[in-house]
């Protein structure tokens, strides 16, 4: 016989839902066949198991509710009176502290001397550009003035993750 459909009539039969006559020669089968005989005490044995955990009683009852120890707990003293102005000053401490650590991980400090405030202009002059080629490659390529930067530093920037650094224009 196929193993899935001894199975399922074994479960049926153990369920109670066989009739009569297929039980009788389910029966006679399995006294034949002692290894499908083990398989129909094996499936009987779990699903009396499975029957005798879902048929538990279930007033399990809970631990009563510890109402006295939270009463307790929300009417007892501040143990540490010192917490409320000690947590103000180690927000300060951790605010600075990572202050400083930014400040020696980026390498140095800012300083005034980091900014640039020059910088080269080009633009089409407008006796050049027509009103029909506003977006032309001509107004931007042929048609641009470049007024000299009044400072002669340039920035060199090596790395995406380094600092530019000032130096001389060539």
């Amino acid at each position: 016989m196929n193993p899935a459909t001894l199975e399922k009539l074994l479960i049926d039969r153990k369920l109670g839902e066989l009739p009569a006559e297929t039980t009788e020669l389910l029966d006679a089968y399995l006294a034949g066949h002692a290894e499908d005989e083990a398989v129909a005490r094996e499936i009987d044995r779990v699903l009396e198991t499975a029957h005798a955990a879902l048929n538990q009683p279930a007033d399990a009852a809970l631990p009563p509710f510890p109402q006295d120890r939270i009463d307790r707990a929300l009417n007892r003293p501040n143990r540490r009176p010192s917490a409320t102005w000690l947590r103000p000053l180690s927000l300060a401490a951790a605010i600075a502290l990572a202050f400083m650590l930014g400040m020696r991980m980026s390498g140095q400090a800012p300083t005034d001397a980091d900014e640039f405030r020059d910088v080269v202009v080009v633009a089409p002059s407008p006796e050049e550009s027509s009103g029909h080629e506003f977006w032309s490659v001509r107004n931007f390529v042929g048609g641009g003035s470049v007024r000299p930067a009044r400072n002669t530093k340039r920035i060199t920037w090596t790395s995406p993750l380094a600092k530019p650094q000032a130096g001389e224009s060539l």
